[in-house]
C-alpha cells in the first residue's frame, strides 16, 4: 500500500511540474500575496518616415460579445476631459480583444513625474507562479473559485483592481487618432494603448538592477510570469528554466540574458514573435518590448495605432487569455504578386475587405460594404524624410495604381525596394476613418524572372537559332548577347518589350557551346540571366553569372575573348578547331601541332571526367 501510495505521489508531482513548466496560468490557487512591478515608457522623435493606423472602425457594440472584458477605468476629479476620453478609446480596444468575461480596475493618475508614462502591474503569487492580477481575476471569475485564504473572508474575485497608469501631466499630449493626429507630439492613446497590455501581462518583471549586466526578479518574486514561461533563445534554451531569485543576484539569468550573439523569442523562434536586441539599458528593459509592432521598444513621436497587433494578440493567448480579434476592415491585391513584391512597371489592382477572426487564425475574407471613399498611397522620397502622398480614384471599394515610372525619386533598401503604404479613408457618420494600411513593396531592381527555351529551328546541317520566351520584372528593356566558342565576337541585340518578350537568337554553331545572356535593364541598374546551349544543340538550362566563368576550369564564357593555355603532354586526345569550327589537327601529343602559324585563335577540344573541355586560345 506504501508502494502505491508513493507512486501516486510522484505522479502527482510529475503532473504538477508539467502543468508550472507548460499550463501554469490554467491552475486556480488562491493568491499567497500580491507584488507590484512597474515599468516605465517614454517617447521619442520619429526617425523614419511612418503610416498612421486609426481606431477601430466598426461602433463599440458591434466589436464587443457576451464574453468580452468589463474593464473600467477610474481616476481623481482632476483629470482633464481628454484623458478620460482616450482612457475610454483604449478601453473599449481591450474590451474587443480580451473575452474571458474579466471584471477588473484600472486607475488613471495625472502628474508630474520623470517619465512619460508610468505603468504599475499588480501581480499575485500563488504556488507555482507569479500570475498578473487581471489574469488571475479572468481565471478565479470564470471558474467561481472563491479564497481558502483564512484571513478574509471576502472573495478575493471582489478586488478588481489590477494596476495604475500614471500620465506625466507636464508634457503636451495629442489626444486625437486617425487623420486629427499630431506627429509632432506624443500620442496619448497609442501609450495607453501599450500601458494596459502591460497591465494584462505582457513584458517581463526582470529589471537591470546595475547596468550592464546586473539583471534580476523583483523582491517576493520566486516564480516566474505566463510571459517568462514563454521566452526562448534562438539557442533553443527556456528563460523558464532558470531559478526565480527575488531581488538576489543571479549569474546563471545574467548569462542567459548577456550570452553573445543570441537572440529572444515568444513561444517560438518566429521573427514575428522577436522581442527588443540587446545591449539592454534602463530605457530598454529587457523583455519588456518587442522588436516590431505595437510593443516596440522604439516607442515614437505620432504613434497611434489603437489596433492591437497580431503578434500581441497571439502571445496574450498563449499566456491563457481567451481573445477575439476583432472584424477588422483591410485592403488586398487582387492580381497576382511576387511574394508580396509589385513591379513598378506594371499596374495593380486591389480592393477594400472585410476580415473575420476567430482566437486563433484567420477565418474568411469578404468584400467590405463601404464605397465612396479616398484611396491614398505614401512613398517616401529618396532625399528627404518626406513622403509624397498620391490619391487615385474609388470605383465601389476598388482602384487600379497604374505604373510608377518615376520610381528613382523615392527611397529605396539595399535590396532595391520601395516600401509604400496604400490606405483606403472613408467617412461613417461624419467621423474619418481609415483601412489597415497594406504595405507595397516595390521592387526596383530589374529581373528576368523565367526564360522558356519554346523550340531549336535547324537553319542547316551544322547552323541553328533559339526561339525564347522571356518573363521580365521591373525592366525597361531587354539585352540580348550570344557569345560561342567558335567566334570571336560576342552579338547583341535589344528588345523593347513588356513584361513578357518573345525573341529569336541569330544562328548559332552547332559544334560548339553557345551562351545567351539576358540582360534585364532600367534606370537604376542590370541583373543577368543565362542560358546555356550544348554542341549540337541536345541540352539547355540555365546557368547564375557565377557559376558560368568556373563551371569548367580551362574555359566557358572567356571574359576576353581568347586566353592562352599551357596543354602539354600525350594524356588526352586532343581537337584543334579553327574559329570557324573547322577541325584542323588531332591527335595525343599536342606538343607536334606546329601547323598554325603564330597569333592564329583556335579551339582546342579535349575529354576529361567523362566532360567535353574547350578552351579558346591564340598560337604563340
Amino acid at each position: 500500500m506504501r508502494r502505491i501510495l508513493l507512486l501516486f505521489t510522484g505522479i502527482a508531482i510529475i503532473f504538477s511540474y508539467m502543468m508550472a513548466q507548460f499550463a501554469v496560468w490554467d491552475e486556480v490557487l488562491s493568491p499567497e500575496k500580491t507584488i507590484t512591478v512597474t515599468y516605465e515608457d517614454n517617447f521619442m522623435p520619429r526617425l523614419t518616415p511612418s503610416t498612421a493606423v486609426s481606431v477601430p472602425m466598426l461602433p463599440l457594440e458591434k466589436r464587443l460579445s457576451s464574453k468580452a472584458a468589463k474593464i473600467r477605468v477610474f481616476g481623481n476629479d482632476s483629470l482633464p476631459d481628454y484623458v478620460l476620453e482616450c482612457a475610454e478609446k483604449v478601453k473599449s480596444v481591450w474590451s474587443s480583444i480580451i473575452q474571458n468575461n474579466v471584471d477588473c480596475e484600472i486607475e488613471i493618475k495625472f502628474e508630474s513625474q520623470d517619465c512619460d508614462i508610468k505603468t504599475s502591474v499588480k501581480h499575485c503569487q500563488t504556488s507555482t507562479s507569479c500570475c498578473p492580477y487581471a489574469l488571475y481575476l479572468a481565471r478565479t471569475q470564470n471558474n467561481n473559485v472563491v479564497s481558502s485564504d483564512k484571513t478574509s473572508s471576502k472573495d478575493p474575485s471582489e478586488d478588481k483592481y489590477a494596476g495604475c497608469i500614471t500620465i506625466n501631466s507636464d508634457v503636451s499630449w495629442d489626444s486625437y487618432t486617425g487623420d486629427n493626429i499630431d506627429s509632432s507630439k506624443k500620442n496619448l492613446s497609442y501609450g495607453l494603448t501599450r500601458a494596459m497590455c502591460r497591465i494584462f501581462g505582457f513584458g517581463s518583471p526582470i529589471s537591470l538592477y546595475q547596468e550592464p549586466d546586473d539583471y534580476r526578479y523583483p523582491t517576493s518574486f520566486k516564480y516566474h510570469t505566463p510571459f517568462d514561461s514563454l521566452v526562448v533563445r534562438s539557442d533553443k534554451k527556456h528563460l523558464r528554466d532558470i531559478a526565480c531569485y527575488p531581488n538576489r543576484s543571479n549569474p546563471k539569468l545574467v548569462d542567459f540574458i548577456t550570452t553573445p550573439g543570441v537572440k529572444f523569442f515568444v513561444g517560438d523562434t518566429i521573427d514575428l514573435y522577436q522581442l527588443a536586441d540587446p545591449p539592454y539599458s534602463q530605457s530598454n528593459l529587457p523583455f519588456t518590448a518587442m522588436k516590431t509592432g505595437m510593443m516596440s521598444a522604439d516607442i515614437t513621436l505620432g504613434d497611434h495605432v489603437l489596433q492591437v497587433d497580431n503578434a500581441v494578440i497571439d502571445i496574450l493567448t498563449k499566456m491563457g487569455w481567451s481573445t477575439k480579434r476583432r472584424e477588422n476592415i483591410g485592403i488586398i491585391c487582387t492580381d497576382s504578386t511576387k511574394n508580396s513584391f509589385v513591379d513598378p512597371l506594371a499596374s495593380h489592382s486591389f480592393m477594400v475587405v472585410k476580415y473575420n477572426y476567430d482566437s486563433l487564425s484567420r477565418d474568411t475574407v469578404t468584400k467590405a460594404e463601404v464605397k465612396g471613399g479616398t484611396w491614398r498611397l505614401t512613398l517616401p522620397l529618396k532625399d528627404s524624410r518626406d513622403c509624397r502622398t498620391v490619391y487615385y480614384k474609388d470605383n465601389d471599394g476598388t482602384c487600379i495604381i497604374p505604373p510608377i515610372t518615376d520610381y528613382d525619386s523615392y527611397y529605396a533598401d539595399v535590396n532595391g525596394v520601395i516600401e509604400a503604404r496604400l490606405e483606403y479613408c472613408f467617412d461613417i457618420n461624419g467621423v474619418t476613418f481609415k483601412t489597415d494600411p497594406y504595405v507595397l513593396n516595390i521592387l526596383v531592381n530589374p529581373s528576368v524572372e523565367s526564360v522558356t527555351v519554346k523550340g531549336i529551328r535547324w537553319i542547316s546541317g551544322s547552323r541553328y537559332a533559339v526561339d525564347l520566351k522571356v518573363k521580365t520584372f521591373g525592366a525597361e528593356y531587354i539585352k540580348m548577347e550570344c557569345v560561342e566558342e567558335f567566334s570571336q565576337t560576342a552579338r547583341v541585340q535589344t528588345v523593347h518589350e513588356y513584361p513578357t518578350i518573345e525573341c529569336s537568337t541569330p544562328s548559332l554553331f552547332s559544334e560548339g557551346y553557345a551562351w545567351i545572356i539576358l540582360t534585364a535593364v532600367n534606370c537604376l541598374g542590370t541583373s543577368d540571366y543565362i542560358v546555356e546551349i550544348t554542341p549540337d544543340a541536345t541540352q539547355h538550362y540555365p546557368l547564375s553569372p557565377e557559376k558560368v566563368i568556373g563551371r569548367r576550369h580551362e574555359s566557358r564564357l572567356p571574359e576576353n575573348g581568347f586566353r592562352s593555355a599551357v596543354l602539354s603532354g600525350t594524356q588526352h586526345k586532343y581537337k584543334i578547331y579553327d574559329i570557324s569550327g573547322t577541325l584542323i589537327w588531332s591527335g595525343n601529343d599536342i606538343s607536334s601541332c606546329q601547323e598554325m602559324p603564330a597569333g592564329t585563335p583556335v579551339v582546342i577540344q579535349y575529354t576529361e571526367d567523362g566532360e567535353i573541355r574547350t578552351v579558346k586560345h591564340i598560337k604563340h
